[in-house]
């Protein structure tokens, strides 16, 4: 663990995974993350997540079946956050 490229540990559990110190890994954290480019363990927490509950599950498959909502999604956010309206132009609401 954490991931296949950098195997620090194996485990042979998802619990034992799911115990790994995640905020020790990434940029600029551990020199090994700063230029990879793969997927690395996060997957088993989406799923945890997605399974959490209902709401979760549907919020993850409408985001994964859906070319561009995950992208629209993370718009609004932000657009939500800087208090700007993307429906008029970019004025401030």
């Amino acid at each position: 663990k954490p991931c296949y490229l950098i195997a620090d540990e194996h485990v042979t559990t998802f619990d034992q995974l799911m115990e790994t110190d995640w905020k020790a890994y990434g940029l600029g954290r551990d020199p090994r993350c700063d230029t990879c480019m793969m997927h690395c363990g996060y997957e088993g927490s989406a799923i945890q997540e997605a399974m959490s509950s209902p709401r979760a599950f549907v919020e993850m498959v409408r985001r994964s079946s859906r070319p561009g909502v995950a992208k629209k999604a993370r718009e609004l956010e932000r657009a939500a956050a800087s208090a700007v309206d993307p429906r008029d132009g970019g004025s401030s609401a």
